[in-house]
């Protein structure tokens, strides 16, 4: 299920092609009960970023829950 959380977060964080930003890690820190924690690291228009979010699973597909 973590590689699933960690796929559904590359989706969730799929940005416009005309940003210039690129994934740098993503790791799940907690998963409990249909439910996980992501920290994600990336560079958007080369300011890194580093964020969390929160996933849900909901019929079956992890969902970002912290919008």
């Amino acid at each position: 299920d973590k590689d699933a959380a960690v796929d559904q977060c590359n989706a969730d964080l799929a940005v416009d092609a005309d940003f210039d930003a690129e994934l740098q890690q993503v790791d799940v820190t907690s998963e409990e009960d249909g439910k996980a924690v992501v920290e994600v690291q990336y560079t958007l228009e080369g300011e890194d970023v580093d964020t969390r979010l929160d996933l849900e699973k909901e019929d079956g597909d992890w969902k970002v829950t912290n919008t």
